[in-house]
């Protein structure tokens, strides 16, 4: 009696627990912004600090990315307070910020700028530099690509696109005050830089010479833009990009560059009185860590070892300290600089190495002010995993100096394998996997179920003791085990997983197999699994193949379900193929069970799917190399037998000025493909996104079925089929197409498209019929289930399956069956992360949310 006591009052405990409480969530989204761009200071991740009118300080992490995203993240929570998504071909060269002002310079040459409400956002203005017909320079590279805001009080800022043109921009419109443009544009200078101070624009120049870049200095007026002195220098840079900087200064600025070995420095005067540079010898390199303007800079000697530098008040070079343990070495690793500031607005400068000794990573901190002005080092040591992320690239600073000797760094790095994080001292306040924004394949994978325990007992040795001892185990399982089914039993269709305990780092399943880990593999050479219930990072493996200066591996991935979960096996594995060569455009039939083979029509006559295993889908079009020139060349869409190498499907889709963007999927009988319809040079129609469906049907009507035998590779009766295809407009541009899932494959199949407005939609199967009438329907067709036909999909907010949530630049979507036949789940990933699942039929296998479960369970 004591135990029928106690498992009614676990089943009733649960069972009102689970009717009481409130439905978690069934979707989630990971808004990302890409892997940080490192390669150049202009564009590198960078603290700002922004001052309110109530005294305190608002301070936000920017960034530009990988994944063209210009973004601004809070340091403390890590949220995206907000990012600006680029064009593909509008690239972000450089951006900077001032006040709560942000400028950034975008396109081939620099030529849009636009600028930014650092607190928000939102573009204040943007203006284009060049017009559409003018010859741009390289898009990949920021050369030929500056801007400096006005040294005065005015919040202008002046704008140097293409190397040869520099406009002042008014700061608060963007219109041109003034535009100066090089008087030989087909000379051999190319302008890289500009400097602003005291009423001067300093436009610095690189002439090419066998021996490397000559400098040339222009000198123009700041408030009218008129040309006051235009001089060469003398001097042999290997490369203006990376061996000069620009050194502030509150009397005249300085450059620096390093010629054969040696420093070379130059004061910039405004009549260019004395183009003669000065030499400081044994600096072989010179690193700039974003603190230039503030005439700090870091030299390294031919053994690496560094040393910080500063100007003076009257320019002169000076050094403030030397890191007499930089020198290369096996105990070390290279040192990765950083600068940053605090709300005083003093410059720091930070080191980080790998000690081989310590096993650990190793900062410091240098503060120029501190020490009453001849400058003060701290440091600690914190807990950087190697294994797991890498190696450090790029680091940003943001310092407290709440007493004179106490300096609270904050500090953001950026890894080989695409994290970005940051840290408090030593400690680690948050971590965000980027490079999941640019994931090359990915799987869903099963998690077995936990399993009740048992005793291994052979029944030679099981006596009736031992059989007791057994037996008595199992009845204390038993209360655990209706537990579980009362559980599965009162459970309705918006509760999400539930793993065992509430436990969401045990790598077990749940009832309804909702929760899965999705297997993704990123091209900074990192494997990660994302667990479906909530989208964390489960565990990551480092590739052997990864990269460790950051870049992106142009590689192709697939990612393979090797050994699934069944009775026997409980462990999963997958399978990364690895190869260089690019991805074809073959789409192959989405494999699942069929539960239907034929479609009943109102005569009772049946049209039987043409089902084909050896059936795939190719685009035949222009390769990319050919965009944007103007060729325009055929795309057509094929459905061929890979055995005997039949057409069974062809469909020209007529010209196009660039590549064949169509996106396809194939399940059952039925193709289904996307592409944007471009009428050029024809007299009727309207361009824009198209979506066709198509449905192949065996023989040449109703009840002609095909045989087996005439399947094989033999006979081309196999080819006797009927095609049913319409056309519908798209009311947005398709990013990808997937179709739904389900274990047994009853349910509906469902088309799920990502559009470019951001947004997941799935659409219903009558909707995308080809029989759709043109007409009002007969009885007949309405028996069957046809509506009438519209051209046009309507974007209807109920099969908006991504609700209120933005899911940029979707590249691909899976989906995969739950152990409920009524419901498929849907990942989706591109630029963000995006998870849920759908009901195609309903939920028709799940209890209702006001259905009485617990009048049920006590009912007789």
């Amino acid at each position: 009696m004591r135990l029928l006591g106690k498992l009614l009052w676990a089943l009733s405990t649960s069972t009102l627990a689970f009717a009481l409480s409130s439905a978690p969530a069934t979707d989630w989204q990971k808004t990302l912004v890409g892997v940080p761009q490192t390669s150049s200071p202009l564009s590198s991740p960078v603290f700002h600090r922004l001052a309110t009118r109530n005294g305190k300080h608002l301070v936000f992490l920017l960034t530009s990315t990988h994944k063209n995203v210009l973004a601004a993240l809070d340091p403390v929570g890590s949220s995206v307070a907000w990012r600006h998504v680029f064009e593909d071909n509008d690239p972000i060269l450089a951006f900077q910020a001032r006040h709560d002002g942000l400028i950034a310079l975008s396109g081939a040459g620099g030529v849009n700028a636009r600028l930014f409400e650092v607190t928000s956002g939102n573009i204040i203005w943007e203006t284009r530099l060049l017009r559409p017909e003018e010859s741009p320079l390289d898009a990949t590279t920021a050369f030929g690509t500056s801007f400096a805001f006005a040294s005065d009080s005015s919040p202008d800022v002046f704008v140097l696109v293409n190397g040869y043109r520099i406009s002042r921009l008014h700061g608060l419109t963007g219109a041109a005050k003034w535009i100066w443009t090089s008087p030989d544009m087909s000379s051999s200078v190319v302008y890289f830089r500009v400097v602003s101070s005291r009423q001067r624009i300093y436009a610095l120049g690189a002439t090419k010479s066998f021996a490397g870049f000559s400098l040339h200095i222009t000198v123009l007026d700041e408030a009218t833009g008129a040309e006051i002195v235009s001089q060469p220098i003398p001097s042999s840079i290997e490369d203006p990009t990376k061996h000069l900087l620009v050194l502030g200064n509150a009397n005249a600025p300085s450059i620096i560059w390093v010629e054969n070995g040696n420093l070379k420095s130059l004061v910039l005067s405004p009549e260019l009185s004395s183009i003669t540079p000065e030499t400081t010898e044994g600096i072989a390199e010179i690193v700039d860590t974003q603190s230039a303007s503030n005439g700090l800079f870091i030299g390294l000697k031919k053994d690496r070892s560094a040393s910080i530098y500063s100007t003076s008040a009257s320019s002169v070079l000076q050094k403030m300290w030397d890191f007499a343990d930089s020198v290369q070495s096996e105990d070390y690793s290279e040192s990765t600089w950083g600068s940053g500031y605090d709300k005083e607005g003093h410059p720091y400068v930070s080191r980080i190495y790998w000690s081989n000794f310590f096993k650990s990573c190793s900062f410091q901190l240098f503060a120029p002010h501190g020490a009453k002005g001849r400058g003060m080092i701290s440091g600690f040591n914190f807990p950087f995993s190697t294994l797991q992320h890498g190696v450090i690239l790029h680091s940003a600073i943001d310092v407290a100096n709440p007493s004179e000797t106490l300096f609270a760094t904050r500090f953001a790095i950026t890894t080989s394998t695409g994290s970005f994080q940051v840290w408090q001292q030593d400690q680690p306040k948050w971590v965000r996997e980027e490079s999941l924004a640019d994931i090359r394949a990915a799987t869903f994978v099963d998690l077995a179920m936990p399993l009740l325990k048992s005793q291994n007992v052979s029944p030679q040795s099981d006596g009736f003791l031992g059989r007791l001892a057994r037996q008595q185990e199992q009845l204390n399982n038993l209360p655990a085990y209706l537990v579980s089914f009362a559980k599965r039993f009162v459970a309705d269709a918006s509760q999400a997983t539930a793993t065992p305990g509430g436990d969401t780092t045990t790598p077990f399943g749940d009832t309804f197999g909702f929760r899965k880990f999705i297997v993704a593999a990123t091209s900074f050479g990192k494997v990660m699994a994302i667990d479906s219930s909530t989208g964390n990072v489960v565990w990551g493996q480092l590739l052997s193949l990864s990269d460790a200066t950051g870049k992106p591996l142009n590689l192709e991935m697939k990612m393979l379900l090797a050994k699934p979960v069944d009775g026997l096996n409980q462990r999963p594995e997958v399978v990364l193929a690895v190869s260089s060569a690019q991805p074809t455009s073959i789409v192959k039939p989405a494999r699942g069970p069929l539960s239907s083979y034929g479609k009943v029509l109102a005569n009772r006559t049946t049209l039987y799917k043409y089902i084909n295993p050896h059936l795939m889908a190719v685009v035949v079009g222009p390769e990319s190399s050919v965009q944007g020139e103007g060729v325009e060349t055929s795309c057509d869409v094929y459905l061929l037998d890979v055995v005997k190498g039949n057409a069974i499907y062809h469909a020209p889709l007529g010209s196009v000025a660039k590549t064949c963007d169509v996106k396809a999927v194939l399940v059952d009988n039925r193709l289904v493909y996307s592409y944007y319809e471009d009428t050029t040079g024809k007299q009727d129609g309207a361009k824009g996104p198209r979506i066709v469906s198509v449905e192949l049907y065996e023989g040449y009507g109703p009840d002609d079925k095909t045989s087996k035998s005439d399947m094989t590779s033999f006979s081309v009766e196999g080819t006797r089929i009927t095609v049913f295809q319409q056309t519908f407009v798209s009311p947005a541009g398709i990013k990808s197409i997937a179709a739904s899932s389900t274990k047994y494959g009853i349910s509906l199949k469902q088309i799920i498209v990502a559009t470019d407005t951001d947004q997941l939609y799935a659409i219903p199967p009558h909707l995308l019929d080809p029989r759709r009438p043109n007409r009002k329907p007969t009885a007949a067709e309405q028996e069957e289930g046809l509506i009438p036909l519209d051209s046009v999909l309507s974007n209807d907010g109920r099969h908006t399956i991504s609700r209120t949530h933005a899911v940029a630049n979707v590249k691909e979507i899976l989906t995969s069956p739950s152990q409920l036949e009524s419901t498929s789940m849907v990942f989706a990933y591109g630029l963000d992360l995006f998870f849920t699942r759908v009901a195609p039929s309903g939920t028709f296998d799940l209890l209702s949310e006001d259905f009485n479960r617990v009048q049920l369970l006590f009912t007789t």
